[in-house]
């Protein structure tokens, strides 16, 4: 038991002797906020532990606030020192995540220990035109403390002075605070316990002018402030849209209005002798390729046709129909080559060297792998044939040379547009102008080819087309019935009406039934008579349509 007794008496000696823990909670925190007429704030905080301190006291004070809309105020912390003691303590400061955090070692003094530094930035300007202090004096603070008191030094006197408390996010009132009182410009606040991390913010309110404004905004970006719906923003971008629109639309009026002819210019006509006979006249060897790609602005296989038609009746091509293998069988016809009296164009050459090769026949049932490799060189001849003739300005198909203009337009209109919604609120005005050029290359796209020259050719065609359909057919030159309506025959198949011409061709046989002579472009088996040439054309032409229809 003696043992015992004197163990235990040196364990509570011991015990006396152990050093006192560092508490992690402080007694008292006192705050000092001065504000001079400059805008600059000056923060002392002083912490008493009554006791050691603990080994190191953070404290982490917010270097901007978000204001919303990506608009954040940003605050400049400088000239941070620390003491306990009369001594300097080291401060570790680095900024992360939009707070600078400071880091003291206080020795686990047990002396108060007091922080100090500057803010810039802590001054706004109302809307009003008033000026507002605020700071959060107590923020971020590591430890908690028993109770806070304090002053709020200011350069004037404030219409207002402000002190809230608390957690984030459940801020109240201070327990106490006066100012204003007897013309003092200092107000005095207490407070109840706070735990770490909570916010003690002060300030204050100025007439306009009392208080210099040292606000430091930055504005970051976001998609509802680079597409800003205000009215400037709306009136600009409607401005833009409705000028540039009226500009194109009246650009592209113009350019379709030179295309209006103010006299057609004649293709082909009827001419009438002082007997009352018509004969088919075509003005400047006008082919009815040629004549079918200008009236519709593409070679389709109309023209085609047309071409081997006009092909045939001018001698250089013959068409012989086959005798059919049986009653149901699909007719078929013969293409060989003959030499015509007069020159080619370089699309009917190539034409005639595909359907038609030198020592060579071709069936039409075959004619689709005959022309499959040629039709499209045959194609862009026809098209090159109008061009030189000064009816297209272009190939079908291929960009004006406004296009890459228009192209370049729409490259800036895009940058412009990225640089105002990267850098202000004015992206909307960028939207209208990508808009206006898109739409300036969807005009330029569908400008048409055909030239004011081709489009009074085109006019020309119009009137022929309704001759072909009008004109009398019986009034043919006697003797020439079958050379004229052959003639017409290729026109007519582009232009329209030649089912009546092919009847006008049926209607000069002298005697029904009789043997088919003065046609030596169509050849026919030995039982084939002249009233069956409707019948016979019109298989051939639906034939090679259908043939030419799968390649052109």
């Amino acid at each position: 038991m003696t043992a015992v007794g004197l163990l235990s008496l040196v364990l509570l000696v011991f015990a006396g002797l152990t050093p006192a823990q560092a508490d992690d909670r402080a007694n008292r925190l006192e705050l000092e906020i001065s504000l001079t007429v400059e805008g600059q704030v000056t923060v002392s905080q002083t912490l008493d532990f009554g006791g050691a301190a603990p080994e190191t006291v953070t404290v982490e004070i917010a270097a901007e606030l978000n204001l919303g809309d990506s608009v954040r105020s940003e605050y400049t912390i400088s000239d941070v020192t620390a003491q306990a003691g009369g001594q300097p303590l080291a401060v570790a400061s680095e900024t992360k995540a939009g707070y600078q955090i400071l880091r003291l070692t206080t020795g686990q003094t047990t002396e108060p220990i007091t922080l100090r530094y500057v803010v810039r930035g802590a001054t706004s300007a109302e809307a009003d035109g008033s000026v507002r202090f605020s700071w959060d004096a107590l923020q971020g603070l590591s430890v908690g403390v028993g109770e806070v008191s304090g002053r709020l030094v200011l350069p004037a006197v404030a219409v207002d002075y402000i002190c809230d408390s608390g957690q984030p996010g459940a801020i109240t009132t201070c327990a106490t605070y006066t100012g204003g009182t007897h013309g003092s410009s200092t107000m005095v606040f207490t407070d109840t316990e706070r735990q770490p991390g909570d916010i003690l913010t002060v300030g204050a309110v100025f007439p306009a002018g009392a208080v210099q404004v040292t606000e430091q905004l930055s504005q970051g970006w976001s998609l509802s402030r680079a597409l800003s719906w205000g009215w400037p923003q709306i009136t600009v971008a409607a401005g833009v849209v409705v000028i540039g629109g009226l500009a194109l639309f009246g650009v592209s009026r113009r350019r379709r209005a030179g295309l209006a002819p103010a006299t057609a210019q004649p293709v082909a006509s009827f001419e009438t002798d002082p007997n009352g006979h018509i004969a088919f006249v075509v003005s400047d060897h006008l082919r009815p390729g040629l004549v079918g790609t200008l009236a519709d602005g593409s070679v389709d296989p109309a023209d085609v046709l047309a071409s081997l038609l006009d092909l045939a009746m001018r001698g250089h091509l013959r068409i012989t129909e086959l005798p059919r293998e049986s009653a149901y069988a699909v007719p078929d016809w013969l293409l060989t080559r003959h030499q015509g009296g007069d020159a080619l164009a370089e699309y009917e050459s190539q034409l005639l060297d595909a359907v038609a090769p030198v020592d060579a026949a071709t069936r039409v049932s075959d004619l689709v792998g005959v022309v499959a490799a040629s039709i499209g060189q045959m194609q862009q001849s026809l098209y090159k044939q109008v061009i030189k003739d000064g009816w297209f300005s272009r190939l079908p198909g291929t960009r004006s040379k406004w296009s890459p203009l228009v192209w370049v337009g729409l490259g800036l209109s895009v940058l412009v547009t990225a640089g105002l919604m990267l850098w202000t609120s004015w992206g909307l005005i960028g939207l209208a102008l990508v808009a206006v050029s898109l739409l300036s290359l969807l005009l330029v796209q569908d400008q048409p080819v055909q030239t004011p020259a081709g489009a009074a050719v085109a006019a020309g065609l119009g009137a022929l087309s309704a001759e072909l359909h009008s004109v009398p057919t019986d009034r043919l030159r006697p003797g020439h019935e079958l050379a004229d309506a052959s003639a017409v025959l290729p026109y007519a198949v582009v232009l329209g009406g030649w089912e009546r011409w092919l009847a006008a061709m049926v209607a000069v046989e002298p005697v029904p039934g009789a043997d088919a002579t003065g046609l030596d472009w169509y050849n026919a088996p030995e039982d084939w008579h002249l009233s069956d040439l409707p019948y016979s054309l019109k298989s051939f032409i639906t034939v090679v349509i259908g043939a030419l229809s799968s390649r052109v």
